[in-house]
């Protein structure tokens, strides 16, 4: 067995292809969505601790081996959601590899949004917003701005001033030609969204982080923050603003995609015909279906992500076959 700490994913991390990474999640989301009897990617399911609410997902595509991750989500709002994968041996049936994938995590979340901003988010996007400072807000602003690289500037809203300003520090950093502004609060928060191109909400809030009357007539939105039926990051007026929403998974969304369940029990939209999953559009323009794309031009646009356990069983992949490739990571034997 392979075990896979932080620093060595860190160091395959630091010499990854994004490209390689978003198409590994492409072809996760267009096999979810083909609902291919080969695909295997079952609710979660989770205990709760004093300290944690624990989340077990397991998983398997074919052609890869199956997996399991289970997080921890801290209950008292401490920084980072710890994170294990364990990658199972297909012949065997044994553990194969365990893998720390706290940043991983973060990372193929960050790939759905980029993936979906890529597709319907306007080409010329110069204002990037993202609410929420942590790994989620990391990830999303380096993908984001990978395949937005005509972005000026960056506003990062936060509730507290501190994790606001060292999440500024680093992109300052690895972005010196960004324009970067940091919001804490309610202070200045109207103006920002209101000339935002595209909003990135990565939050644990459970009421909504700003107005939809603020929103500017195109403009993406990448929700990713809220994943129970009581979680809402947007509010009302922005969901029911876009012409659809994009959404991970259906199934899950149902479930879990608080602001969104509650616009389908209160009538205002329908899943199965306001809703699109991004692998469906991904599939259509592998078909060289290219009107698929029109009805987006110039449009309001929501990507709604609550985490799919097929996104972990392919990232989790990916980095095994190329710890195995580098010889990085501590071999167990006889475990």
């Amino acid at each position: 067995m392979r075990a896979i700490g932080a620093a060595d994913v860190d160091k395959l991390l630091e010499d990854a292809d994004v490209e390689e990474l978003l198409s590994n999640q492409a072809a996760c989301f267009k096999a979810l969505s083909s609902k291919s009897s080969l695909v295997q990617s079952p609710h979660r399911t989770k205990i709760e601790t004093e300290q944690h609410t624990l989340l077990f997902m397991p998983s398997r595509l074919s052609g890869a081996n199956a997996a399991i991750k289970v997080v921890g989500v801290p209950k008292s709002g401490s920084a980072g959601l710890p994170s294990t994968t364990a990658v199972f041996d297909e012949r065997t049936g044994q553990v194969s590899a365990i893998i720390n994938s706290a940043k991983l995590t973060a990372l193929r979340t960050a790939a759905g949004s980029a993936l979906a901003t890529r597709l319907v988010s306007s080409v010329d996007a110069k204002h990037l917003m993202v609410f929420g400072t942590g790994a989620q807000g990391k990830a999303h602003i380096e993908l984001i701005l990978h395949v937005r690289p005509k972005i000026e500037s960056l506003t990062l809203w936060n509730r507290t001033a501190p994790r606001g300003q060292e999440l500024a520090q680093w992109a300052k950093r690895r972005y010196p030609n960004l324009q970067i502004s940091v919001i804490v609060g309610d202070e200045s928060l109207q103006a920002a969204v209101a000339s935002a191109d595209i909003i990135c909400t990565c939050t644990n809030a459970s009421s909504p982080l700003f107005d939809g009357q603020w929103l500017k007539e195109q403009v993406h939105l990448n929700s990713i923050g809220s994943y129970t039926p009581y979680m809402q990051e947007i509010d009302q007026k922005t969901v029911l603003s876009a012409t659809k929403v994009i959404v991970d998974s259906r199934d899950a969304c149902l479930l879990e995609a608080g602001e969104h369940i509650r616009s389908v029990q209160e009538g205002h939209r329908h899943p199965e015909t306001d809703w699109v999953e991004l692998g469906e559009i991904l599939g259509e323009i592998e078909n060289d279906k290219s009107e698929v794309l029109e009805k987006w031009n110039g449009k309001r646009s929501i990507f709604k992500s609550v985490g799919i356990s097929a996104q972990d069983s392919a990232v989790a992949n990916w980095i095994a076959e190329a710890a195995q490739l580098r010889g990085l990571g501590t071999m167990i034997e006889n475990f």
